[in-house]
Order: structure tokens, then sequence, then C-alpha cells
């Protein structure tokens, strides 16, 4: 048990949820919110944060509906180079069947991780204790519509002396889901696809073996190549753009453990990973016909690479009448590199961005049992303080310094009180820092001391290099309950608070920018006309108006900024029992999280909004219930996912949003030592139902009348599905 909350799902608990992808699973967890980066919700879906910039068709994790740019994913506990345009890390190119286990952190942690650690991190764990064969096969299908897919996996794990090693391959191939297969997007234009059709690859290995006694050697490595297809046609420009995205991520690490100074171990490790992603779409006039000239070609890669190498130690400092005094320290160098290049028509890729950035941190954790077994008293059975820090210098913006502070403390046996605070922080993206997309465009614009004149005012747009992180504030205060008289009870209770403040916003202002007081700060009156005819030199720059630009008036610096600031606050519970009875095993589950606020403000001078219950935002209630029943090799799940009633603000007057229930069935019977047969033996068999009772997600009109009419970010349009797998051992 630690000070900090976190939450830990085996590959039993996943698989009982029926789910065949990680980011499947993960929708299921209350704490993660469906927005940003994914799949299920692109830009022409959704108005979340990221989902726009979604090349690719990857999906990431956004814990606290913070950002799928603020959750930070580790895979075996290191980084992996991000999807996009570097804003989330693609968890949909790691296959299910190779995967041990899934740690999700719910506090901030960039005291112990650095970057982007600010809702929290998740980091997924790799099978690396298996030997012998495992043969996975799987087919689903939905009950409506002609959406199906196909998993085939195979996985070779070998112990040998000294060491062993694990092979896992994984292929998956899935239709897409047509927008005439749903009642509630029937009203979109034809071809739209709530799913993209996708094709997919993925193979990882590791492999560990001990040197000497006291050294061993490490590795992993894995690939994966991803392929999806979608078409989308928008009622408001009126063409249809089909799209093809091959996403290809290979990487791996290699390092050496050494025991060292007593019961001190000391780890080197060096890793590298990258992603590339390729798109090309081609835009038709609507209404379309297969024989149709494209009127327009385009496409793009963005290419991004992380190099790490990171050296730590830990071991017992000394003894207390508590426990050991346990420490941990090390150090780390990262680079990040990204590329982006663009095509129109049939030209070559022409690159419009190739950035790069070198990262030195230092870090270090304390464990201090105050009270233990060996001094505890009555109503202070045990008491733990966890003390942490991390210095990281970016060489692009700057450095930052992160502290932790956490304390458990145990009044009785089973009754566990802790809290935690920290800061944390979220480097701006290479993309961001880089200034090669700004544009101007001078205006005429009405005087805003005689506004019956007009003069010239100049627009500035586009990302900007004095950008700085993000930073947050972040502290937990929990209970963990789990009573000596009720075996198998459990009670988990967590209060968050998170103070996020220097976002990285955009000004919500065009012209009206000018002469609206809150915007002030960002307005210059008599710009400098140095700067001025730099600005006139872009090439993107456009004179919209009569006047002279060495004439600008005023100058409106709309670029990115570190404006905004977001309080997020809320509750987590969970609650478990798990009993034996004459009839066999049963676990009864609770888990659920509740927002209290999510108030986002832009700039000083606005209000703050919370966005809270509102569409493509986060609702204040998400819960899952489950019931599991094992015996003699049976094994069957029932479980119930509840998202909240919300309201659509973007109409007037309000409209409000229903709440959304579905059912989840699981069955599976596993023959392991109850027949001889070489045909059945060592096998699981297994059907799950998802969505059971074919439930629709709640009527929300669609953006820009698109015609997808329902909240990708907290529901799904895929229905019920069914699927059926067979695994076996060998």
């Amino acid at each position: 048990a630690t000070a900090s909350p976190v939450v830990v799902f085996d590959r039993d608990a996943i698989e009982l949820t029926g789910r065949s992808t990680l980011p499947d699973f993960l929708r299921t967890v209350p704490q993660v919110f469906g927005g940003g980066a994914s799949e299920n919700n692109s830009g022409f879906f959704s108005d979340a944060a990221n989902a726009g910039l979604n090349i690719g068709g990857g999906s990431g994790v956004n814990l606290r509906g913070l950002g799928t740019d603020s959750t930070l994913v580790l895979l075996d506990g290191r980084r992996m180079a991000p999807a996009g345009f570097g804003e989330f890390v693609d968890i949909s190119t790691i296959p299910v069947t190779a995967i041990e286990r899934v740690e999700v952190l719910t506090d901030g942690a960039s005291a112990i991780y650095g970057s982007d650690a600010v809702g929290g991190v998740v980091n997924i764990i790799l099978r690396d204790d298996f030997e012998g064969a495992e043969t996975r096969v799987r087919y689903g299908t939905v009950t409506e519509g002609d959406n199906h897919e196909v998993l085939a996996g195979q996985a070779l794990g070998a112990r040998w002396a000294g060491g062993g090693g694990l092979i896992s391959y994984e292929f998956r191939r899935r239709t897409d889901l047509d927008s005439n297969d749903r009642d509630f997007t029937r009203d979109s234009l034809d071809p739209t696809d709530l799913l993209p059709r996708q094709t997919r690859h993925g193979v990882f290995a590791n492999a560990e073996q001990r040197l000497t006694p006291r050294m061993a050697l490490f590795g992993r490595a894995s690939y994966s190549h991803r392929r999806s297809e979608d078409a989308l046609t928008s009622a408001s420009t009126g063409v249809f753009v089909p799209g093809m995205n091959d996403t290809e991520q290979y990487g791996g690490s290699v390092g050496l453990t050494a025991d060292v100074l007593g019961s001190w171990q000391a780890e080197i490790v060096a890793t590298y990973d990258t992603i590339e992603i390729t798109t090309s779409n081609q835009t038709f006039l609507v209404p379309f016909s297969p024989g149709d000239a494209p009127v327009a070609e385009g496409g793009q890669v963005n290419d991004s690479d992380l190099l790490s190498v990171e050296t730590k130690a830990d071991g017992v400092l000394l003894g207390l009448p508590g426990g050991e005094v346990s420490a941990a320290f090390g150090g780390q160098f990262r680079r990040e590199t990204f590329s982006n290049a663009r095509r129109s028509g049939a030209g070559a890729f022409v690159t419009a961005k190739d950035l790069d950035r070198d990262i030195f941190a230092v870090f270090g954790e304390l464990f201090v049992p105050l009270v233990g077994q060996g001094n505890a008293m009555t109503a202070l059975r045990r008491l733990e303080l966890t003390v942490a820090a991390r210095y990281e210098d970016y060489d692009d913006f700057g450095s930052t310094t992160d502290p932790k502070v956490g304390l458990l403390w145990s009044p009785v046996d089973g009754l566990n009180l802790r809290g935690t605070f920290g800061t944390s922080f979220r480097a701006p993206l290479l993309n961001e820092l880089s200034e090669t997309n700004r544009t101007a465009f001078l205006f005429s614009i009405p005087d805003p001391d005689n506004p019956d004149q007009t003069i010239p005012g100049m627009l500035l747009l586009g990302n900007n290099a004095e950008l700085g992180p993000e930073t947050a504030t972040t502290w937990t205060a929990g209970l963990d309950w789990t009573p000596q008289a009720i075996p198998g009870f459990s009670v988990t209770v967590t209060y968050f608070s998170i103070d996020f403040d220097n976002r990285i916003a955009v000004p919500n202002a065009f012209l009206d920018g000018f002469a609206d007081p809150r915007f002030a700060s960002l307005v210059t009156r008599d710009p400098d006309p140095e700067f001025i005819a730099r600005l006139t030199s872009l090439p993107n720059f456009r004179n919209l108006s009569p006047f002279d630009p060495a004439d600008t008036r005023l100058l409106f610096d709309r670029r990115l900024r570190n404006l905004a600031s977001v309080q997020t606050r809320g509750l987590d519970v969970s609650v478990s029992h798990g009993l034996e009875t004459a009839v066999g095993s049963w676990t009864f589950t609770l888990d659920a999280s509740y927002l209290f606020e999510q108030s986002e403000q832009l700039l000083a001078t606005t209000a703050p909004v919370d966005v809270v219950d509102t569409v493509n935002n986060p609702a204040d209630l998400r819960l899952n219930g489950a019931v599991t029943w094992s015996r003699d090799g049976l094994t069957a799940n029932l479980r119930v996912n509840h998202t909240g009633a919300y309201r659509d603000v973007r109409v007037d007057p309000v409209v409000g949003v229903e709440s959304w229930t579905t059912a989840d069935v699981f069955l599976s019977y596993d023959t392991e030592g109850r027949t001889d047969s070489p045909w059945l033996k060592d096998t699981v068999f297994s059907f799950s139902v998802r969505n059971l009772l074919n439930e629709e997600p709640p009527f929300v009109t669609g953006l820009r009348d698109n015609g997808i009419n329902f909240d990708p970010d907290n529901a799904s349009a895929l229905g019920r599905f069914i699927a059926f797998e067979i695994t076996r051992n060998w």
C-alpha cells in the first residue's frame, strides 16, 4: 500500500470485459474519459481537445478529461514515441495478448516520471514469464449492420538456465462501421464511416539472461503496423474525403542490472522508439460516384523518435524502529525529434518541420517508515512518509523542478488513511514551439477610439517559440479499508484536486478581439515597425485591407500562449467483495468516478466555465459494476456500465442529454485438468456480448449538422457486439 492511488488490472480482469483492444478496455475504467485522440472521435465527430490532430486514427489515454497530452503512458516503465503531432502515445498498437497487466496511477507524478504526468500515469506491463506456447483466435460481429473483427495471436515462451524469453504475435482485422447501419447517424451524407476499417500486425519480444550471480542483461523489442481506411462526407463543405493511414512503430530497450553494496541494485538501460504515420486522401464532389475523378489530393508524413539513456539505483539506507528507510535516485538523458512532411496533389512530400530537443533529468525518492511493526502503538499501527523530486532541463524552453510528498497513516489494522501533494508539468510539444506556420493578416477594423472610422489592424496566428511548460498542483486524500471482520471485502475512496495552470491555448476570438477588453493584454497599439515588417515578409501574409502594412495601428497576437487554467475536483470510489460458497466463488465490484467540477478559464479577465456535463466533455458520473461467478472451470461475468446525464450547451435553449447504461456478459470454460482429449485439453472457450440490450447512445446533434447525432466522447455507436474466442496452451 502506498500514499498514491494506484489501480492494477491483470490479464484476468482485462479478459472478463470481453474487449479485444487496449483502448476499448481502458474506456471501461471510470477515470478514463473517451475524448481526445481516439479512433472513435475524429475531428469530424468531436470538438474535444486533440481530436482533430489525430492523424493515423490512433487512440490515447485521457485521465480525468485533462487531455491525452496530460496522461503519461509507459511501456514496461519506459516512454514511447508519441503519435499524431507529438501529443499522445498510441496504445492501439499494443496487442492485448502481449499484456501481463495495466497499472493506472490516478495522481500527478512528474516528481517521478517528468513531463506529461499531470492527470496520471498508465504503465503497460508486457508478459515476460511464460513457458510453452499459446494460440488464440477470436471472431466478433455486430448484430445489426456489417462490422466484424478477426483476431489471431501466438505466443512462445521458454526458460533456460539463468534466463528466459518470450515472443508474441497478434493479427487483427476489423471492417468499417457504416453510418447507414445506425438510426441515429442515417442523416449523415453517404459515404461516412463511424469506425474505420483496420488491419494490424504486432510483434513483441523480450528476454533476460543472468551473466553472473549478481548481474543480468535484459532486452525488449517491438514492431507494429496498422493500416486504417475511412470515408467522411462533410455537409458543410459538400465533399467526400476518403483517407488511408499507415502507422508503423518499432523500438526496444536493452539494459543491465547489478546487485551492488549489499541490498542495493543498480540499472542502466537505453531505449529507442519511433513511429511514422503516413496519410493520404482524395477529395471528391458530392454526390459521389465510384468513377469520379478527385478534385484534390493530399497527404502527410509525421515521424516521431525518442532516444533515452537512464541509470538508477535503489536500496536500503538504514534501519529504523518502524522499518527500513529506502531510497532510489538516478539520472536520464532523452532526445526527442519530430518531423512533418506534406504533399499537395501528386507531387513529392515537402518537409515543413524538422525539430529536436535534448532533455537532462535527475530524480530521487525516499521512503521513511516512521512507525511500523517494531514500534506500533494504539491508533498508530503504521506511519509512512514518501518524498520525491525531479529536475528536468530542456534545451528549447528551460528547466523545471517538481516535488511530491505522500503520507500514509494506519490507525488500526486494515485501515489506511493517505494523502499526497505535489506539482506536475507538461512540456510544450516540439510542434507547438515551431513558428514555421506563422501567418499574418491585415484587416480594416473599426477604431476602438472612434468606431465610425476604420484603421489597419494586423492579426498574427500560429505557434510560439516562447511557450513555457504547463504547470499543475495536485493533491489527493483517501482511505483504503479491508476490515478483518469481513474477509474479501475492501473499500477505496480518493478525493482529488488538480489546479492546472499556464495551459497552452489560442484566444477564442477573431476580429472581435481587437476591441474586446478581455483580450487587451494581447493587443498592442502602434506596434514596432520592424516587427510588422518581419510579419509582412512571411510567405503566408495577406493584406485584406486598403492600408499600407507599415501604417498598422493595432496588432492582435493570437498565437498559442500559456493562457488557460483548469481546476478539477472529484471523487473516486471502489468497492469489492469476494466470497466462497458451496455453489462457487463470487466477486462483486463497483467502481465509480464523480467530477464535482472542471472549470476552464482562458484568461484572468474571463470568467471560468465549468465544462463538466457538457457535450464533448466528461459527464460528472461514470461507474461500472460487475458480478463474477466461477466454479469447476466455468466463469461468468455480468458488467453494467453507466454514464450520467449531461447537457448540450451549444444550443439555446440548453438541451438535456440522457444517461447511458449498457450491460456486458462474459462466459468462459477452461478445460485444464478436466479432460484428456488431445483436441480439448488446456483450452479456454470464451463467449462475450458487449451492449447486451443493444442500447443506442443518447441523441446529441452532430457537429456542423454532419448527421452524426451522438457524442462519441461519452458513448459508442458500435451497438450489440458478440464475440467467440478460443485459447489453447501447448
